[in-house]
Formats: structure tokens, C-alpha cells, sequence
């Protein structure tokens, strides 16, 4: 675990007790999510919250609508629920046509 995977997950914790309201399946699915992105980062990310609460829902058998500005981090959290659920199918529905737009 990186110093910025601590740092992060003792912040998450401070805002709100955040940490404290999980039952333990879910505990366990955040810490696995700080691990696997802090592994796949090297060390340069660490979840959010809104990321932590799409991949629990998931986890859950919930569907899961993740709306957030662009950048925020949407696609990490679609891939962190890939990784836990490899035989899992996945689909995410992206506005691939307003981006063009919006670009142009």
C-alpha cells in the first residue's frame, strides 16, 4: 500500500465516518478497490467515493447509473467493477455523439 493509498483512504474516512457505515462485504469490496487501483496507479490513484458507491451497488445486484462531470472519474469506476467481476458482462452506455459535439 502507497502512502497516497493511506492518505486517501484515512481522508475518505474523515469527511463523513464513511468507512464506518459499511457492512463488512462491503468494507471489503472498498479496501479491494483502494489495492487494485493504487496497484494498477502505481501509486498515483485512489478511488472516490462516487466510484466506491457505483462498484458497491454492483457488488449489491444493483444496476448502476453513474452521472459526473467530465473527469471525474466514471470510466475507473466501470473498470474497478471489470476487475472484480471478470466473468461478469458489463455494459456502459456512453454519449459518444453529444462528446463529438461538444468537441467539434
Amino acid at each position: 500500500m502507497s502512502l497516497a493509498m493511506g492518505k486517501a483512504l484515512q481522508d475518505l474516512n474523515d469527511t463523513d465516518d464513511y468507512l464506518s457505515t459499511l457492512q463488512p462485504p462491503d468494507f471489503l469490496t472498498v479496501l479491494w478497490c483502494f489495492f487494485e487501483l493504487d496497484r494498477a496507479s502505481q501509486g498515483q490513484k485512489a478511488p472516490k467515493r462516487m466510484q466506491l458507491e457505483a462498484v458497491i451497488a454492483v457488488e449489491s445486484g444493483k444496476d448502476a447509473t453513474v452521472r459526473a462531470a467530465c473527469g471525474s472519474g466514471k470510466t475507473i469506476a466501470m473498470v474497478l467493477i471489470v476487475l472484480l467481476n471478470l466473468e461478469a458482462v458489463v455494459i456502459m452506455l456512453s454519449p459518444l455523439k453529444l462528446i463529438q459535439e461538444n468537441l467539434a
